[in-house]
């Protein structure tokens, strides 16, 4: 059984993330950033049960999002608490229930049990897979702007790919129309918003103003400003 949740190869890609999950990035991105969380998770790894290590690693290399991330949270607090001097016990058998829980932790003043659940936040598909998303926040990581930056929200998923003309469709003519000193003193709460639908998809985009220090010159184009997606 392998013991190396990453693959053993010579990393030469260090684009930033694109359509893709998670694992597929974290395996391939190679800059010394990343080379650390790669490190961090394989020591998390090396001490984690021998019986149990083959299911996690295959959760933790899996494409689906909630598969994945599961995994790296259960292994995060099996090395956190292991790091805060407890002993930890990987789904204990329990007398009288048939379902384990994913930890029992044993300390000074007694054992007590562990189960690891993530929460997402927002709006949340049912069958939502990581790069997904992607299919709206890919197109607008193409455009400038030398005055704004937008925040996304997803609203709606659908499941099919949008158009990418259709996701950035109208929305730097509603930058270029806005004044980012007059947005810049208003509450977050009050800031520009944009409703956008492509393919069965609805997202809401918030404009962010560019410090002035920071901004475009006089005349700029938008083509030759800073990306607009904000993260």
């Amino acid at each position: 059984m392998a013991r190396e949740i990453f693959d053993d190869v010579v990393r030469t890609d260090a684009s930033p993330a694109r359509e893709e999950d998670s694992f597929t990035f974290l395996n391939r991105v190679a800059t010394p950033y990343w080379a650390r969380v790669r490190d961090f998770v394989e020591a998390a790894f090396e001490g984690y049960p021998d019986e149990h290590a083959q299911e996690l690693r295959m959760r933790f290399r899996s494409r689906r999002w909630p598969e994945h991330i599961g995994a790296w949270w259960e292994l995060y607090l099996y090395s956190l608490f292991g790091s805060l001097g407890f002993d930890v016990e990987v789904h204990p058998v329990l007398p009288g229930v048939t379902t384990r829980p994913d930890f029992r932790v044993h300390g000074d003043e007694g054992p007590f049990l562990v189960e690891a659940r993530h929460v997402a936040a927002g709006v949340v598909s049912g069958h939502r897979e990581v790069g997904r998303d992607d299919w709206v926040t890919a197109p607008l990581d193409e455009l400038t702007h030398p005055d704004f930056m937008v925040g996304v929200r997803i609203l709606e998923r659908a499941p099919q790919r949008p158009r990418r003309a259709a996701v950035a469709a109208g929305v730097l003519d509603w930058l270029d129309a806005l004044d980012a000193d007059d947005i810049l003193v208003r509450r977050v709460e009050d800031l520009p918003r944009f409703s956008g639908q492509a393919g069965g998809w609805r997202f809401e985009l918030k404009a962010i103003p560019v410090k002035p220090s920071a901004r475009g010159r006089e005349g700029r184009k938008r083509s030759e400003g800073r990306p607009v997606r904000s993260g």
